[in-house]
């Protein structure tokens, strides 16, 4: 009687496959698996690929890995931008590729003109005899940035009608500062979220007609406007 033995391939436990949500602005990442690497056989795992199988952008869709941690020190880490795929080689136990992979996070670099399209993240491991199934994390995207529409004047004269300095698309972004100077550089009003929208007035007095200069910082996407801003009589 012959015996064939059977090698398990790798596999990744309690591998979520929901898909991911990417926040733009978000600067940290998102991570992509929190699975335990597993192998039936015991076998020692020599190699994980991590690539975009669908929709990837070069110079805009990032992996993030640990190359630091004393723990990772004798796997080799390669990424392939051209491709969209990182290769971390070196033979190791279980834990040590789940502590990898556990690490890895995705991020989009391009926040204000990105591709939208759904993103197919795969992973997929090896031992020394075989390889795992395709893991697949697919990522959407939301909160996209959103120009802002800027009026040049308004008319500070309590006819209910443009009193104050309307900035269209400005409520989506909390952390925006808003400056206005005057000709001479002296602060004139500062917000920073731009709940009180300017109406045109600096210490309680009103201001007289002519362009003042602003500056706007949406710090979430680091996007910077200036330009000029003129009250009407």
């Amino acid at each position: 009687m012959n015996i064939i033995q059977i090698n398990d391939p790798p596999e990744i436990l309690d591998f979520d496959t929901s898909t991911l949500l990417f926040e733009f602005g978000n600067t940290d990442g998102i991570q992509i698996t929190e699975g335990t690497v597993f192998d039936g056989d015991g076998d020692k795992i020599t190699k994980a690929i991590i690539s975009f199988n669908e929709n990837y952008v070069e110079n805009e869709d990032v992996f993030l890995y640990d190359t630091l941690s004393a723990s990772l020190a004798n796997l080799s880490y390669v990424w392939e931008d051209s491709a969209g795929v990182l290769t971390i080689t070196g033979i190791e136990k279980e834990s040590v590729y789940t502590e990898a992979i556990n690490f890895l996070k995705y991020i989009n670099t391009n926040p204000l003109s990105p591709n939208l399209e759904l993103r197919t993240i795969e992973i997929v491991l090896y031992d020394a005899d075989t390889m795992s199934t395709s893991y697949l994390r697919q990522v959407e995207f939301e909160n996209t940035f959103v120009e802002l529409d800027i009026p040049t004047g308004f008319t500070p004269n309590d006819d209910q009608v443009n009193d104050t300095w309307n900035i269209e698309n400005i409520e989506r972004y909390e952390d925006t500062r808003v400056s206005v100077y005057s000709r001479t550089g002296q602060l004139l009003f500062e917000s920073l979220g731009y709940q009180q929208e300017w109406d045109g007035v600096y210490n309680g007095e009103i201001l007289p007609p002519g362009p003042y200069y602003f500056v706007i910082t949406i710090n979430k996407f680091q996007r910077n406007y200036t330009g000029t801003i003129t009250i009407l009589r």
